[in-house]
């Protein structure tokens, strides 16, 4: 994972976006800033489904308010 260790400086993240699975059989992520991207100030990880998406602002189970709607999501694919 030296690659993904030089793209998202926060270890937090980093550890969050890291696969927990082998990559036998999924598809393998192909970007060159997508990774980066976590490194903003203006982005922000959550790492749990969104509890709900129609009301504004989303709000993820944790409770916490997004100000904004999710840029980013993926299934969960376990």
């Amino acid at each position: 994972m030296n690659h993904l260790e030089s793209l998202v400086e926060n270890p937090e993240t980093r550890e969050l976006l890291t696969p927990t699975y082998t990559t036998d059989y999924k598809r393998l992520l192909v970007s060159n800033d997508y990774f980066m991207a976590f490194n903003r100030d203006d982005v922000t990880l959550e790492p749990s489904a969104l509890a709900s998406s129609r009301d504004q602002p989303s709000s993820p189970p944790t409770g916490r308010a997004m100000s904004q709607t999710p840029s980013f999501c993926a299934p969960d694919s376990q």
